[in-house]
C-alpha cells in the first residue's frame, strides 16, 4: 500500500510531499493548483509516461517523483542528466538506466498495477461503459479462469494419452504372453546346459595341463642351451684372465698419465701467476707516482677552496662598502635640503 508520494520540479510542484491516510484520501484545491499533476507524477512512475520534458518545471533542476510503501520500500523516477529508476528495498538502492519506453521488470512486478488502478475524472466509468462480454473477460482474467480452462484441457489430453498407452500396453502384453510359449523347452534344456558346462570345465583343465607341459619343455630346452654356452666359456678362461691383466695394466697407465697431466697443469698455472706478478711489480712504481700526484692535487684543491672563500669575503666587503657610500650620498643630499643656510646655534652662515 502506498504511504506517501514526494514530487520535485514536476509541473507546478517544486517540492511537495503528500502523506496518505488509511482508507480513502481526497486531494482538493483550486483550479490549476496541481491536483492532476499528482496523478501524472504517479503515472510517470507506474507507466513511464508522459514522455519528453514538457512536464518538467520551467525553473529547472532535477525532476523526481518518489512513492513510499508501508513496508518501507521506495520507488523513485528521476530525470536530469540521466533518465533512471531507483528501487530502494531493505536499505539497498538498485538503479536502472537507459530506459527508453520500457519499465524495468523489477519495478513493474513490485508495483503490480494495471490501468484500472489509476482513473481520472475524464476517464470512462469502470466497467460500466464495457460490454457484457468485456466485463466477463475482465473477471475471468482476475479469477484466472482461462488458466483453469487451459489446465483442464491439458489434463484431459494427458488422460487420453494415458488411456491410449494403457490400451497399447494391453495389446503388447497379449503378444508377449503368446511369445512365452516359444520358451517351453527351457526346463529340459537346463540339464543339457549343466552337462555342457562340466565338459567345458574338463576341457579347460586339460588345456591348462597341456600348456604347463609345453612350458616345461621350453624351460628344459633353454637350460640345455645355457649348458652348451657355459662349456664354451670354460675353455676360454685362460684368455679371459690375460685380458683382465691387460685391463688392469691399462688402468694403472692411465692413472699415471692423469697424475703427470695434473702436475703439468700446476706448473703452467704457477708460470702464469709469476708472469702476472712481474707485470704488477712493474706497475707498482707508476701507481706510487700516481698516488703522490693525487696527494698534491688534494693539497692544491684545499688551497683553491681557501682562496675562493677569501675572494668571496672581499666581494662581500666591497658590496657592503658600495652600499654604505650610496647611503652616505643619500644622507648628504637630505642634509643639504633640510638644513638651513644659517646655523641655529651660532648664527653662522653656512655655504
Amino acid at each position: 500500500m502506498i504511504q506517501e508520494i514526494k514530487i520535485q520540479n514536476f509541473q507546478s510542484h517544486k517540492n511537495t510531499k503528500i502523506v496518505f491516510n488509511k482508507g480513502v484520501n481526497i486531494i482538493t484545491g483550486t483550479t490549476d493548483c496541481g491536483k492532476s499533476a499528482v496523478i501524472r507524477a504517479l503515472k510517470w512512475i507506474v507507466y513511464n509516461k508522459p514522455r519528453g520534458d514538457a512536464f518538467r518545471s520551467f525553473w529547472g533542476g532535477k525532476t523526481t517523483s518518489t512513492i513510499k510503501f508501508t513496508d518501507g520500500t521506495k520507488i523513485t523516477r528521476e530525470k536530469d542528466k540521466e533518465n533512471k529508476y531507483i528501487l530502494t528495498k531493505n536499505g539497498i538502492d538498485t538503479t536502472f538506466k537507459a530506459l527508453g519506453n520500457d519499465i524495468p521488470s523489477e519495478i513493474s512486478s513490485y508495483l503490480n498495477m494495471d490501468e484500472i488502478n489509476l482513473q481520472q475524472q475524464a476517464d470512462a466509468s469502470f466497467l460500466i461503459s464495457k460490454t457484457p462480454g468485456e466485463v466477463a473477460l475482465h473477471f475471468n482474467r482476475i479469477a484466472k479462469l482461462s488458466q483453469i480452462n487451459s489446465s483442464l484441457k491439458a489434463i484431459q489430453s494427458w488422460i487420453r494419452s494415458l488411456e491410449h498407452t494403457i490400451s497399447a500396453n494391453k495389446q503388447n502384453f497379449e503378444s508377449y504372453k503368446e511369445s512365452l510359449t516359444w520358451y517351453d523347452f527351457l526346463p529340459g534344456a537346463e540339464l543339457s546346459i549343466k552337462e555342457l558346462e562340466d565338459c567345458e570345465l574338463r576341457f579347460d583343465d586339460a588345456v591348462e595341463k597341456s600348456n604347463q607341459i609345453q612350458s616345461l619343455i621350453i624351460d628344459v630346452t633353454n637350460i640345455q642351451n645355457r649348458i652348451k654356452k657355459v662349456s664354451k666359456i670354460t675353455k676360454a678362461k685362460p684368455l679371459i684372465l690375460e685380458i683382465e691383466k691387460l685391463i688392469i695394466k691399462k688402468r694403472q697407465t692411465n692413472a699415471r698419465k692423469n697424475a703427470i697431466q695434473k702436475n703439468i697443469d700446476s706448473i703452467n698455472g704457477i708460470h702464469y701467476l709469476l708472469t702476472k706478478h712481474q707485470k704488477i711489480i712493474k706497475a707498482k712504481s707508476l701507481f706510487l707516482e700516481i698516488i703522490a700526484l693525487f696527494k698534491k692535487l688534494e693539497k692544491e684543491q684545499i688551497k683553491l677552496v681557501s682562496i675562493s672563500l677569501i675572494i668571496r669575503r672581499f666581494k662581500s666587503r666591497d658590496f657592503d662598502l658600495t652600499a654604505t657610500n650610496q647611503k652616505l650620498k643619500e644622507l648628504q643630499i637630505i642634509f643639504k635640503k633640510e638644513f638651513p643656510n644659517i646655523c641655529p646655534l651660532c648664527g653662522t652662515k653656512i655655504n
